[in-house]
């Protein structure tokens, strides 16, 4: 076998095995979405519904894969105007992920807009989150404001914490 040719045979590459957080979420951090889900959300018998409104369809995908891996029901709104026409999509929802600024009515708006009695708790998110900001969304009932870009640590973390109060 002195003749014979050996064929070099290309390395195979396999896939990696957790799925990553795109970088849109926040440029600085890859985190592992599977482990984050199984640390940060209590398992539950009962399925959780989350609405978000964003007027960024990229954010609403990665949003929508995120807390989807949790196991909840996610419904996903290009806007508040949107949401306010079928009311259904306000009805049985857990928690509501709202962002500040969009065109047209802001997040703010819309829950001046709903019943206190029949508001879901509130998540807020903001680039440009100031004191005035934050009493104005404490004095509406929000549960917490995010700063962007969003870490998918906290915003899990916020997610559990919000859907855990009484």
């Amino acid at each position: 076998m002195a003749g014979a040719k050996m064929a070099r045979v290309a390395p195979s590459r396999r896939p990696s095995p957790r799925p990553r957080v795109r970088p849109f979420l926040d440029p600085g951090r890859t985190t592992t979405l599977t482990g984050l889900a199984r640390r940060l959300l209590p398992q539950c018998g009962m399925v959780k519904t989350i609405l978000v409104i964003d007027d960024d369809p990229a954010v609403l995908r990665s949003y929508g894969r995120l807390l989807g891996r949790l196991g909840c029901t996610v419904r996903l709104v290009g806007s508040v105007e949107e949401a306010l026409c079928d009311p259904r999509l306000l009805q049985g929802v857990d928690l509501l992920i709202l962002d500040e600024r969009m065109p047209g009515m802001s997040g703010l708006d819309l829950l001046a807009s709903v019943r206190a009695s029949a508001r879901p708790e509130v998540l807020l998110v903001s680039a440009l989150a100031n004191d005035d900001l934050r009493a104005r969304a404490a004095t509406l009932g929000v549960v917490e404001v995010i700063e962007k870009p969003v870490n998918p640590a906290r915003l899990l973390g916020s997610v559990r914490a919000a859907l855990d109060r009484p």
